[in-house]
């Protein structure tokens, strides 16, 4: 589990003249209430496990009279909501957060194998393909979170394998029982013409899409 605080938003939002930002994986909202205080002029966040919606939708609605700033918080499968976002967004240009990894595992009200649907489970492939279909992305920015699942490596956590046998030693996960046989190649195939993708190995690893020509400095 990653975090938007990680990285250098005002940056990207100077560099790329970000308007709006939509995240996939409300979770605690750290992500979404580090947005609110950027330029955003539309914030949005879907979460598809309820009772991880409901208390997001409480503390935002508390939130967002003391930043006097408003955001949506949609329930349900990332990939119908993306839709309706998308209608709503027009053609300006946006920072998505995507981390709608395992439905309510990491606030412990799930196991991690417990959605069966490997769409559900690991959606991150299913809202690509939406937000490409769906707009011209090539003034979009993308912060894609837990890289281990789709790349081997040594990231600053580790490796996923050591991770699981560490904090799950009963639960026999692996990479493929946990995102299939899932790569990152469907993420280079949907942008490499379009964007500089840049590999961050902090945390469990992110991808970083940054509009070609203007990758500069985004940590």
């Amino acid at each position: 589990m990653g975090s938007l605080t990680k990285h250098n938003v005002q940056s990207l939002v100077d560099r790329h003249c970000l308007v709006n930002y939509v995240e996939t994986g409300t979770g605690s909202g750290e992500c979404l209430e580090y947005a609110m205080r950027f330029s955003f002029e539309k914030l949005y966040s879907v979460e598809i496990y309820e009772p991880i919606y409901e208390a997001a939708k409480s503390k935002f609605n508390s939130l967002s009279r003391i930043y006097g700033r408003e955001c949506e918080i949609l329930h349900g499968h990332s990939t119908e909501q993306l839709a309706h976002i998308l209608d709503d967004i027009d053609d300006d240009a946006t920072l998505f957060f995507l981390d709608a990894h395992f439905p309510g595992a990491d606030f412990k009200y799930e196991t991690y194998d417990a959605e069966a649907d490997e769409a559900v489970r690991v959606p991150l492939r299913g809202e690509l393909e939406v937000i490409v279909g769906a707009r011209d992305v090539s003034g979009d920015v993308f912060i894609i979170d837990d890289l281990w699942l789709y790349e081997e490596g040594e990231y600053e956590s580790g490796t996923l394998q050591a991770h699981l046998n560490k904090h799950f030693p009963d639960m026999e996960y692996t990479k493929n029982s946990l995102s299939g046989t899932q790569t990152s190649r469907f993420i280079y195939d949907l942008f490499s013409n379009t964007h500089d993708i840049i590999k961050d190995m902090r945390d469990q690893g992110y991808l970083i899409l940054v509009p070609k020509e203007a990758s500069g400095e985004i940590k």
